[in-house]
């Protein structure tokens, strides 16, 4: 797990963290997806009738899609937070406005 430094800023790319949160994300939307299709489809045919594993499939499809769009979004987020960080730095740094 990667530390902040004295200054508050990230010392390396969390990908441990960044895994955790999109699995969890993938995970609780995989299983909610799932539960959604076969209630829904419980209201339609008999239960004997519920495509269980269509369903499970379709949830864990759209799981990995969510696991993978927060893992990026959240890579996107760390990266441009540190590009401007960077960029204010400079700014800060830069003696032509005295």
């Amino acid at each position: 797990m990667s530390t902040p430094t004295a200054s508050g800023k990230q010392s390396t790319f969390p990908t441990g963290y960044f895994l955790l949160i999109s699995g969890i994300t993938g995970i609780a939307s995989a299983l909610a997806i799932a539960a959604m299709r076969c209630i829904a489809e419980t209201q339609i045919v008999p239960i004997e009738s519920v495509f269980w594993g269509a369903n499970l499939a379709t949830g864990v499809v759209f799981g990995v899609t969510i696991f993978v769009a927060v893992f990026g979004a959240l890579c996107l987020a760390f990266f441009e937070a540190k590009q401007r960080r960077a960029k204010i730095e400079a700014e800060l740094d830069c003696p032509d406005d005295l």
